[in-house]
């Protein structure tokens, strides 16, 4: 009997002790979630950003690829604070191509006890102008 009297309490201790630790996992694991998601996002807007450029008319394709990849990034809200949209025209050995950046702040809302700022996640795609289908 003595022996139970000692016992008395310590998973009370034990549960304050650990559940702390797992919730912070849980929180971790989501804040992880988060960023994926919007790393994806934000490839895909500027893979439909330079996809859309690259069959606009020549002169278009910058504006076009701005538009669409803004568009995309857009419909991002509830992952993205901010978020940020470059295009621009290059050309390399005789090739032009359609060059769409995008990036966007995570928004780490609810999970700021864990003393993370929301981290930035950039993409950048480039097609080839597709001359045959811009010219049609």
């Amino acid at each position: 009997m003595k022996h139970a009297c000692q016992q008395r309490g310590s998973l009370a201790v034990e549960v304050v002790l650990v559940v702390p630790v797992l919730m912070m996992m849980v929180m971790f694991i989501v804040f992880v979630g988060r960023v994926q998601s919007a790393s994806m996002t934000v490839r895909h807007a500027a893979d439909v950003g330079a996809r859309s450029g690259s069959i606009a008319q020549h002169g278009d394709a910058p504006r076009r690829a701005y538009v669409r990849a803004a568009e995309e990034l857009s419909r991002a809200h509830h992952v993205c604070e901010s978020s940020q949209v470059r295009t621009e025209i290059q050309s390399i050995n005789g090739e032009v191509m359609v060059v769409a950046t995008t990036e966007c702040v995570v928004r780490v809302g609810g999970l700021s006890f864990l003393g993370v700022s929301g981290p930035t996640v950039r993409s950048t795609s480039i097609e080839v102008i597709d001359f045959f289908r811009s010219t049609q």
